[in-house]
Order: C-alpha cells, then structure tokens, then sequence
C-alpha cells in the first residue's frame, strides 16, 4: 500500500491505499478518480481531495468570498482544533486541483467531453454564458428579424456598457511558463494572443504627453509601470440586465 493524505470536510486524514495490481488494471489517478477522489497529482499521487470537498470550496469561494488559504485553514482545525498547525499543510495542491476541478465541471456544464479532437475542443467565448434575454441570432430570434428590425430597430439593438478597474493588477511573473492557462479565450477572457503586446516599451514614445497639471488622471492612465504584467482589466457588459460578455486585460495603463 502507499500512505497518502485524503482531503475530507471532516478533516485531513491519513491513510494506507491499496491499489488495484492487475494486468489490465488502471493507472492510479483514474483508480482514484473512479471512486471520487481527486489525485493532486498524475504519475504516483499521494494526495487527494473528496470530491465534496471541492464542491464545497467552490461554494465557499462563490457566496462568502473564501480563499484557498483561510479554507484550507478551517479545514485543518477541524481535524485539530488544539494544534492545527500540526496538520499536513496541502494548501498548494489545493490551489492546483480547484482549478482543475472549476475547469472540468464548466467543460461538463457547457456539453464538452474529452477535447481530444479539434472538432470537440471549446472555441472562443463557449465557456461563458451569454445574456439570455439580449437579442442573438439563431438563438432567440426568429428567421427573418432582420426585416422587421428595419422597422422597429430598438427592439433588437443590443444595448452595451464598457468600464474598467485600474485596482486590479497583476505582478510579472520570474517563469511564465509556470502559469499554465487552461481557458485561453473560451471563458470570459478573451485569447491572450489577440490583444497580448510583448513590445510594450516600445510604445512609450507613441505615447502623447500632457503638460497641463490639471489632467494629471489622463497621463497616469497612460504611464508604464515595468513591474507590472497586468495594469487592470476592462470588461464589457449588458447595460439592461448586468451580464458580463468578456473581458480582457490592460498592459499600458488603460489600454
């Protein structure tokens, strides 16, 4: 057997696996799936998490705005309220397998399997939910709209707000390789490759500068910060019912 740690809502325990050793047997992390439970990782897991466990850390992170961190922490002092820092500390394979987990279960909700063909792959924006009562062609309207939208445009325009946040910002990275993207423009972000510009300081001397000292917001917004990957995030957004359509990231102040 193989001592491994399971992640449980009751607590973080330890215990002896036996796995399956037949010829025809399963590699371990599908063993582990087909009984609920998730491997933190592939080759010779030794970690896993109940699945109700990650269930109810989405939950958590939904309603109350937990994070991975202050969970991870409830979870231990409930497997030790007197000394909680002695329980094994997996806040790192949490962090890897929720995102794995959110991903999988939106893959399952939107009808995608497997992507192990092109044609079953997500293609851009198939991740994300789109305004149920805005106008969408092939969806909600019936064949033949566009002549009656000659006549009465309001009902079929499509009313939008643009607005960013400028707070929220993203720290370069030492390795990039180590931020692994698993919905690169199938969810609510657009591709990367579409707006991403690696010759950022190249563009500082298209900038246009402002001398006068009472727009000081209108240079600001344009100012480089060399630290910084990510200077805030735009998003786009149904003016009548509040529903997001996509968003993307700034790179040079507000652009």
């Amino acid at each position: 057997g193989r001592k491994m740690v399971i992640v449980d809502w009751t607590g973080i325990h330890e215990m002896i696996v036996h796995f399956c050793q037949c010829n025809q047997s399963e590699a371990d992390d599908l063993q582990l799936m087909r009984m609920a439970l998730y491997p933190g990782s592939t080759k010779r897991p030794k970690t896993v998490f109940i699945f109700q466990v990650l269930d109810e850390y989405n939950a958590h992170n939904l309603e109350c705005k937990t994070n991975a961190r202050e969970y991870y922490a409830t979870l231990q002092r409930t497997t030790s309220r007197g000394f909680p820092h002695l329980v094994q500390n997996q806040y790192c394979e949490l962090m890897q397998v929720s995102r794995q987990w959110r991903h999988l279960k939106s893959l399952k909700w939107h009808g995608y399997g497997h992507p192990d063909k092109v044609a079953t792959a997500p293609g851009p924006g198939s991740l994300s939910l789109f305004c149920a009562a805005c106008p969408q062609s092939g969806v909600n309207l019936q064949p033949g709209w566009e002549e009656e939208a000659q006549r009465i445009p309001w009902l079929y325009t499509l009313n939008l707000n643009l607005d960013g946040n400028m707070k929220v910002e993203q720290f370069k990275m030492k390795r990039d390789d180590l931020d692994v993207v698993l919905t690169d423009g199938s969810g609510m972000m657009v591709a990367e490759a579409h707006y991403y510009l690696p010759t950022v300081p190249s563009l500082i001397k298209l900038l246009k500068t402002h001398t006068c000292n009472n727009h000081r917001a209108v240079s600001q917004g344009s100012s480089v910060k060399r630290h910084l990957r990510v200077t805030g995030i735009g998003a786009v957004a149904c003016s009548c019912h509040g529903t997001f359509m996509c968003c993307d990231d700034f790179q040079l102040g507000e652009r």
